[in-house]
């Protein structure tokens, strides 16, 4: 039987849980998603030890195998909610080098950053200020449906419907469900869809191609706006995906596609290269050097101390780049070297 998956996609590993798992290996795959130290505990609260199957202390009848996507913005707290309600373990975070326990209220990347006792945020209510969510917890019911109640007197205030829920946190909460376009969506405690930012797989230096309200831009690892949400397909905007740090920015730029033509940005959105060319891409990753293409004509250019230079202009029929500091160009039939300042040579 297939793994439940919660959580989205992240640029760390995913944490693979079964019955068969040693602690140790658990404690491993969390360090390796979220850079803290989880400790795991016996049903007598005692410490687990590494060598143990994670069956021999699950609590209850809990024997769900899954594979979770942590995220950042989760609430210390929350990982030893969804440990013990989900998969059935008595679990704490701690600090990377597991000496302090974090405020329960800061998130993962706070206490990663050595913020423990930062202040939690002031309650959150629903427009109406009626209900205060942070008395609200999910519930799983026997369809293996999620919705929403009280702590305190038990009442459902959102009736179970959802593949799987997250827990409200300043008046929203993340739901599951296959009907939504993109699979998750924000509600608040009226159930109204609240616009969000949708992150598609972040990269190792938490920038991530994201949509918003239907279009396409780039965020960092704080969600906050690079690149802004104009474009109408993820396909306009591309970076160099590298196998082993996966990066989506080449170097501090993103090439974009605006009104059919490609130019490149920095990480302030400002433009480097103007969105006039038919093709703009990297041919040397490494050496950050790369072709440009304009009415069937080929240039080059490259990027040297944070600037960018088009050396090149597009006037070749065709250009290869045949030497660290050599291009072979063609020009009305003839083929010979040049260097990157267009010098024949």
């Amino acid at each position: 039987m297939a793994k439940k998956v919660y959580g989205t996609p992240n640029p760390t590993p995913p944490i693979e849980i079964s019955g068969n798992m040693k602690v140790k290996t658990l404690k491993e795959q969390f360090k390796a998603n979220c850079g803290l130290t989880l400790r795991v505990y016996k049903l007598d609260g005692t410490l687990a030890d590494d060598n143990q199957n994670l069956a021999e202390i699950r609590a209850g009848a809990k024997a769900t195998d899954a594979i979770c996507h942590m995220r950042s913005i989760s609430k210390v707290k929350s990982v030893a909610i969804f440990y013990k309600r989900e998969l059935g373990l008595i679990v704490d975070v701690f600090s990377a080098d597991d000496t302090e326990l974090p405020n329960q209220n800061v998130t993962l990347k706070a206490a990663l950053e050595g913020k423990f006792d930062e202040e939690p945020k002031a309650k959150s209510v629903n427009v109406s200020g009626e209900v205060d969510t942070d008395n609200i917890e999910t519930f799983e019911d026997d369809n293996g449906k999620y919705g929403f109640r009280d702590k305190t007197t038990g009442k459902v205030v959102i009736e179970p419907k959802y593949d799987y829920a997250e827990d409200f946190e300043d008046g929203t909460a993340y739901v599951e469900l296959e009907d939504f376009e993109d699979g998750w969506n924000r509600i608040d405690i009226n159930e109204n869809i609240i616009e969000h930012v949708i992150v598609y797989e972040p990269d190792a230096d938490g920038y991530a191609i994201a949509k918003f309200e239907g279009k396409y831009g780039i965020v960092d690892e704080e969600e906050n706006e690079i690149i802004p949400f104009i474009h109408d397909s993820s396909d306009d905007l591309v970076g160099y995906i590298d196998e082993v740090n996966g990066r989506h920015i080449e170097n501090g730029y993103i090439r974009r596609k605006i009104d059919g033509k490609w130019g490149m940005f920095d990480l302030k959105g400002n433009e480097v290269i103007p969105c006039k060319y038919d093709y703009v891409g990297y041919v040397d990753y490494e050496l950050y050097v790369f072709a440009l293409q304009l009415d069937g004509k080929w240039g080059y250019g490259y990027e040297e101390d944070g600037k960018i230079y088009v050396s090149v202009p597009c006037k070749y029929d065709e250009l290869w780049r045949e030497d660290y500091d050599l291009l072979k160009v063609k020009l009305d039939g003839e083929e010979f070297f040049i260097n990157y300042n267009d010098e024949r040579v």
